[in-house]
């Protein structure tokens, strides 16, 4: 998982941040599905989460971890793993506001290179919403699942698995990525899978993972979690908040969650009925059986994210790997006829906002990927580099002359001795705050405020380009997967037909009761 701030090189005086990403891909079927039970079958779940390190275990992963605590039934066995296991660590690293007087904004506009620092980051101790049980390492990652493995024996339950944190790319094999645990640690698809394949074979299990390149994970359907061996008999399906080689969104230190665009936010909002604020989620009950499956939930987060989340589903990676995309339909009302009801929401919403009309909208959704091959660039250029050039350079000067004059009259500024330098830097913020208001000063913070608005609006329209880049994968995705969906239900082979109907039931299933 990747910072939600979609953050650029640019100084720290002039971007605090930018933005939050996301895009998704989902299960395709007009297919005849068992119906979605009537209630939410009692579960055990484990729950793992933090960064890999102090400076990257950012409060979102925590707030992840929290809100799914908080939307579970009390009585849900669950076991909760996070960072290094300890309540009492100052583990979790979030952004705190600081507020600069007058004369404290303009001596860090003068001096200091990266500018006012109006955030400032720091740790503070986990709140989960529940009792920590262990680590986000394998040694408890193991025990985590022996527990479950005898608990299972001894009373079947479904089992789900929610991983929030950092994710890296396996170079060497994009389709064995790692979750990325404390302490450098690192979980690989094939590890994961060792660990589930100890549990009872008719234990159904759900895994949702939102780190970077989680989408790897989806081989867990296969047997080993290697894509070229057989499919489970074990009923398993699973929800990913990036393909196995894009980023993720949500990583953020900021901690105001009503501002979270990621795929545990809309994914979990729209199971619950209610999102990590409180706000009512409601209409995506797309079949109107009176519950939200995950498959709902999949559709409405391709749909309504922000971000630049790229999702994958069990059932997209089950589609690609054993049916032909030749000669399948890509005319848009063949797709949109056998698309589920919330394929077809997220089908609709997405081509209103990509401008995308007709039969061959496919076509079309293509050739303006191929179009914006480059367009964070392009657009960037939207707003003048010679512009910012400009404006930067005025700032700068204005700011050297000034770091000339007060040197002249403040040398010890610059002395070694740390006690002239901090007592003449405390009377130079004094006097500064005295002359807040001198023309000299107004000018400096004019020029400094022209150029972060060039480079706000710069890195604002590259976000937009990348944004909409993801959704027009998106698109493409769904599109293909319905397609590739129906393409194998009119096929002769009865035996993947039921395996693919049945990844889709599971899918459909609802692990989440609404929240009232």
């Amino acid at each position: 998982m990747k910072t939600s701030r979609f953050s650029l090189a640019l100084p720290a005086i002039f971007l605090s941040g930018a933005a939050l990403f996301a895009f998704c891909q989902t299960p395709q079927k007009k297919i005849s599905v068992v119906p979605k039970a009537a209630s939410v079958a009692a579960q055990r779940v484990l729950i793992v989460g933090g960064g890999p390190n102090l400076n990257n275990n950012q409060v979102a992963i925590e707030s992840n971890v929290r809100y799914l605590n908080r939307i579970l039934p009390p009585t849900t066995s669950r076991t909760v793993l996070f960072a290094d296991g300890k309540t009492q660590s100052e583990n979790v690293f979030f952004d705190q506001p600081q507020n600069l007087s007058r004369g404290e904004y303009l001596y860090d506009l003068i001096w200091e290179d990266d500018g006012p620092q109006s955030i400032v980051s720091t740790w503070r101790r986990p709140n989960l919403g529940w009792r920590l049980e262990g680590a986000s390492r394998r040694a408890d990652i193991d025990r985590a699942f022996g527990n479950l493995a005898r608990d299972s024996r001894k009373n079947p339950r479904p089992v789900l698995l929610y991983f929030t944190g950092h994710g890296s790319q396996n170079q060497a094999n994009s389709n064995d990525n790692f979750y990325d645990l404390w302490n450098g640690e690192q979980l690989s698809v094939r590890d994961l899978a060792a660990q589930i394949a100890r549990l009872p074979r008719k234990i159904p299990v759900t895994i949702v993972m939102v780190q970077c390149f989680s989408g790897a994970f989806a081989n867990l359907l296969f047997a080993e979690g290697k894509p070229q061996n057989r499919v489970l008999e074990r009923d398993i399906a699973g929800f990913f908040a990036a393909t196995r080689t894009r980023v993720a969104a949500g990583c953020t230190s900021e901690v105001d969650e009503a501002e979270y665009h990621d795929f545990t936010s809309y994914f979990f909002a729209a199971l619950s009925g209610r999102d990590r604020v409180g706000r009512k989620i409601s209409g995506v009950d797309f079949n109107r059986d009176g519950r939200v499956g995950g498959d709902e939930a999949f559709c409405y987060t391709l749909a309504e994210d922000k971000s630049i989340d790229v999702p994958v589903a069990t059932s997209d990676i089950f589609l690609r790997r054993f049916v032909s995309r030749n000669n399948s339909s890509t005319r848009y009302s063949h797709v949109l006829n056998r698309a589920s009801s919330g394929q077809k929401y997220a089908l609709e919403k997405l081509s209103k906002e990509l401008g995308l009309s007709g039969e061959n909208r496919l076509a079309q959704a293509r050739q303006k990927l191929e179009d914006d091959s480059s367009l964070p660039q392009i657009a960037a250029n939207l707003v003048s580099e010679s512009a910012i050039a400009r404006d930067k350079s005025r700032f700068e000067s204005l700011r050297h002359n000034e770091r000339a004059r007060l040197l002249k009259i403040w040398p010890n500024l610059k002395s070694a001795n740390k006690s002239l330098r901090e007592a003449a830097q405390t009377a130079l913020t004094a006097q500064l705050e005295r002359e807040a208001n001198d023309a000299n000063w107004k000018n400096l913070r004019q020029a400094a405020n022209e150029w972060q608005k060039l480079e706000l609006e710069k890195a604002r329209v590259e976000e937009a380009a990348e944004v909409r880049r993801a959704h027009l994968l998106r698109f493409v995705s769904l599109h293909e997967s319905v397609a590739l969906g129906t393409k194998l239900m009119n096929s002769n082979n009865n035996a993947l037909k039921n395996r693919f109907a049945r990844l889709l039931r599971h899918e459909a299933q609802t692990f989440l009761p609404s929240v009232k």
